[in-house]
């Protein structure tokens, strides 16, 4: 973008200059969609961070603006950001930003006079890949998908007893003292699910399955979860662009 080179790293992104190379700035974004120049003015590109808020960022500047007047952005990660020119509408022919979450909830926003719109496209859910599975003494099997969601199967009734769509991408899956535990990505998130209590999906401690343990330190994906002497031992590989996985107990 103009003489910068902008570089995205996770949920982390760098401002470099286009010709000596030096590190200019750092941003923390939700996602590695940066918007391409406005057509408004092309020393501004924008981005999603804080889960649901809308910035500018100008290249010229190094300034970050947080876009104040209008509704939360969808929660899940963004898909794509881009400008588009709508065709229909009461904005028909006017190039607004365009933006994509994870379950086709989308965005239009024009820059000019805060104009804000959301839409929810009506499309059939499409099944997904599998991440990881594991069965528990008790028989529950859980089935954790890609990028997101995870459901637990019953093997002794051979049925679903919960679905979780919007479920943080489980890695890995292991079991203690008659609950099972899912280690999550992004950020290395535990939750703890226990089916002889009432079934309530939050994402705090609160929640069966709730969270138990963010074990930070740059961690990314528990890939392996153990129990031992009621202990459970947690591997874990780091964020992206970082060397140094840990093993938590």
């Amino acid at each position: 973008v103009q003489d910068k080179i902008i570089a995205s790293i996770g949920t982390t992104v760098y401002v470099f200059d286009k010709t000596t190379y030096e590190h200019l700035d750092t941003l923390k974004t939700d996602g590695k969609m940066i918007s391409p120049p406005s057509p408004y003015n092309d020393a501004l590109v924008y981005y999603k961070a804080n889960k649901t808020e809308l910035y500018s960022y100008n290249v010229e500047t190094l300034e970050s603006t947080l876009i104040e007047g209008i509704p939360a952005l969808p929660s899940t990660g963004l898909k794509d950001t881009t400008w588009v020119t709508l065709t229909q509408g009461e904005k028909a022919g006017k190039t607004v930003l365009a933006t994509m979450g994870a379950y086709t909830d989308s965005v239009f926003y024009d820059p000019e006079d805060n104009w804000f719109e959301m839409h929810y496209p009506d499309v059939e859910a499409q099944g997904v890949l599998l991440q990881s599975l594991a069965i528990s003494p008790e028989g529950l099997l859980s089935i954790g998908g890609y990028m997101r969601g995870a459901s637990i199967y019953d093997t002794n009734s051979e049925s679903y007893l919960h679905n979780m769509p919007t479920f943080h991408q489980p890695e890995g899956i292991g079991f203690m003292n008659g609950s099972t535990y899912f280690g999550t990505y992004t950020g290395g998130v535990i939750y703890r699910y226990n089916p002889e209590k009432p079934f309530n999906y939050r994402e705090d401690i609160t929640g069966n399955p709730g969270i138990v343990y963010d074990i930070e330190d740059d961690q990314d994906r528990p890939f392996v979860i153990k129990n031992h002497e009621n202990k459970l031992f947690i591997g874990t590989i780091p964020t992206y662009g970082k060397l140094g996985g840990a093993l938590t107990i």
